[in-house]
């Protein structure tokens, strides 16, 4: 089968969806098809407007590509968009060029389900100004206009169905998969385990660093044995700014990793991994240090929804600052917990692994084919 990929986000592996992008069309050419990909910078209109109302500009660029390349278009038996904004590109294919084969919504993030994870941070905190602009019109054209949807997790599925009016049969997710180097590792010396506490991710509210400001200098001052690591939030972090002046000696800063293999050491010499976030569409950090041993304190989002709560990991469905607290002094008191926890967790994330997504893939490739030569 020729599939046409066209994607909102850079084609870049080392980038956030760019990795779920790459890895999909991967998964497509070893199920035996024809993948082509279009990046985004060869379809955002007004590119020189930069970040500027890109999302428009998305909607307005894709839509002009499709109509521009219609005749190289029309020869694909399949089309993937990545995000929403391709809305109006979808109107084009079905209303304007009427061609029939199927379109798909390969989603990184319902654009919905993030509004609406966020109206409570965005009404306390004026970072996330682009939320003011409501394009929710635009998005629950696509959805609904599409053959099918692909979400990162359960946990978007279900908003989907319950809160959009999806039909179920209509909308699937493949949880994405770890990188191979999570299951070749071997380090070169034994890696030892320590009484750390890690964070990993870039330090902005949604992420939900309030809770980890506050709970984690309680702890650290009720258990002195311990640290706490910060991974991955590049160099405007400041230690000094966040904590204590009193802990500095006992927090640990890495604020860019240049490698999975030094990714996999400091989380696999961690005991406990914090991520109280308000919103993840699947939140591959959390998937990495369960991977690793590390017994996971998460937010109720993404990847954390499909895992058994209090065996799998600590999911918190108020991921506050008491609820945090709690949660983590529970781990470090209870070593039986973690230690399990932590067993458990790798035993999860197991599964995580690209050759089960392939099948996957092919799977829901299948139905959206067989439902649609019936409809």
């Amino acid at each position: 089968m020729k599939i046409l990929v066209l994607s909102n986000a850079p084609v870049v592996e080392s980038q956030g969806s760019g990795y779920i992008i790459v890895n999909t069309a991967r998964s497509l050419t070893a199920l035996g098809h024809q993948v082509d990909m279009i990046p985004p910078d060869e379809l955002e209109f007004l590119p020189s407007w930069r970040s500027r109302a890109r999302n428009y500009r998305l909607t307005l660029g894709i839509a002009k590509w499709v109509y521009a390349h219609r005749e190289r278009v029309a020869t694909y038996d399949l089309v993937i968009f990545y995000g929403a904004e391709s809305a109006l590109a979808v109107y084009v294919l079905k209303h304007v060029l009427k061609l029939t084969m199927p379109v798909i919504l390969h989603s990184n993030g319902l654009e919905l389900h993030v509004d609406y994870r966020m109206k409570d941070l965005v009404e306390s905190t004026n970072e996330l100004k682009w939320y003011h602009f409501d394009q929710s019109w635009i998005f629950k054209y696509c959805y609904d206009h599409v053959d099918a949807i692909i979400t990162l997790s359960k946990y978007d599925r279900d908003f989907a169905v319950q809160n959009i009016g999806i039909a179920p049969e209509k909308i699937h997710f493949i949880e994405p998969c770890l990188p191979e180097v999570f299951f070749n590792y071997q380090p070169a010396t034994a890696i030892v385990r320590k009484p750390i506490i890690v964070y990993c991710g870039t330090w902005i509210a949604r992420k939900g660093i309030q809770a980890v400001k506050e709970a984690i200098p309680a702890i650290l001052e009720q258990y002195p044995e311990y640290t706490f690591r910060v991974i991955g939030t590049g160099d405007k972090f400041n230690a000094a700014e966040e904590f204590p002046a009193a802990l500095l000696d006992r927090i640990e800063t890495f604020p860019l990793v240049e490698s999975k293999e030094e990714m996999i050491r400091l989380y696999s010499e961690s005991v406990i991994f914090v991520f109280p976030s308000v919103h993840e569409s699947f939140g591959l950090v959390i998937a990495e240090a369960m991977f690793c041993g590390c017994a996971v304190v998460s937010g109720q989002t993404g990847f954390a929804t499909n895992v058994a709560n209090g065996k799998e990991a600590i999911v918190l469905e108020k991921p506050d600052t008491q609820h945090v607290y709690e949660a983590v002094k529970e781990l470090i008191d209870n070593d039986a917990l973690r230690e399990n926890m932590a067993i458990n967790a790798h035993e999860r994330t197991q599964q995580l692994q690209w050759g089960n997504y392939k099948q996957q893939l092919g799977a829901v490739l299948e139905t959206v084919l067989n439902r649609r030569a019936f409809a």
